[in-house]
């Protein structure tokens, strides 16, 4: 695994609008880019609501769509697409500090996104869904405070609309939450997980299908809105904010799917209250989205990178 410098071609900031703007995704789809992510008054603010950007070539980029839900705060858009070439776009409905459910609309335009679905049972966290040979797959995390008992569940589902469990528990100690999933073209699945307890590290997951059994092991670093991605070379970069001499960054990161090792490659322009990078693959270079406050209020930011062969 090649884990030389690679080379950022360029960081735009994309929207500077609204007070908080924050938790980005990232999706090419037919000739366009599709951003995600939300605003608000504040960071954890109960008035959070979906902005949806659009933009052909990356560079111009207007507000197609904006999805609110009254007296809720929606949070941590994700994008992905179906089978059926429909946009799928996931966020949870945040009703009090520690209680919501997760939501689910599709588009075909990205600009009309019509009603939700509620895609796992209230207080789950259903963060990501990723589609793999037809089917959608995800894992959801309790919805509570730090101090109350906390799990991962896998869930799946053939439509989207509503998902099934898949069966035990994965993860219960240490906090797990955020997670991320990726799947190589055999089926094997990874998993990077946020952990907010103990260690702190993020850990990845390995399982072959049917997805029953899991290998977990530590990558040493903790990284908070953590984002995978495999390449068609089979390498993972994560991404996500670390914690660095400089204070908190979004940053780019082999991970090593034999040892779960992390080694970061790149570190975007970024700093104070950042991260949630959306990691998107376009014609041999590597874009993300993300957000950051380094030039005063927080802003997303889009970033290309060319990344060396491996």
């Amino acid at each position: 695994m090649s884990t030389d410098s690679a080379t950022l071609l360029e960081a735009l900031q994309i929207w500077n609008e609204g007070l908080h703007a924050a938790f980005t995704d990232l999706l090419h789809h037919e000739g366009k880019w599709f951003c995600v992510f939300r605003e608000g008054q504040e960071h954890a603010s109960f008035d959070g609501q979906i902005r949806v950007l659009v933009s052909e070539e990356g560079q111009t980029w207007k507000s197609c769509a904006v999805v609110t839900m009254p007296g809720a705060d929606l949070r941590d858009p994700k994008l992905s697409l179906t089978p059926e070439g429909r946009l799928m776009l996931v966020a949870g409905m945040r009703i009090a500090q520690h209680t919501g459910r997760t939501l689910g609309w599709f588009s075909f335009d990205g600009a009309n996104w019509g009603s939700p679905s509620v895609l796992v049972p209230d207080d789950e966290w259903l963060w990501r869904v990723t589609w793999h040979a037809g089917v959608a797959y995800g894992v959801a995390y309790n919805w509570g405070p730090p101090e109350a008992p906390h799990y991962l569940r896998m869930y799946t589902s053939r439509a989207g609309r509503s998902f099934q469990s898949l069966g035990e528990e994965l993860l219960t100690e240490d906090f797990p939450n955020e997670t991320s999933l990726v799947f190589r073209e055999d089926g094997l699945c990874y998993a990077l997980v946020r952990r907010e307890t103990g260690s702190r590290s993020a850990v990845l997951g390995t399982s072959p299908m049917p997805y029953a059994i899991w290998t977990w092991q530590e990558t040493g670093l903790s990284l908070g809105g953590p984002n995978l991605l495999v390449l068609p070379d089979g390498r993972l970069i994560a991404g996500g904010r670390i914690h660095g001499d400089s204070g908190p960054q979004t940053a780019l990161l082999w991970l090593d799917p034999d040892t779960g090792e992390s080694t970061p490659f790149l570190t975007l322009p970024s700093a104070g209250d950042t991260s949630y990078p959306g990691l998107a693959w376009y014609e041999d270079v590597l874009w993300v989205s993300y957000y950051s406050s380094h030039e005063g209020p927080t802003a997303i930011y889009l970033a290309r990178v060319e990344v060396p062969s491996s």
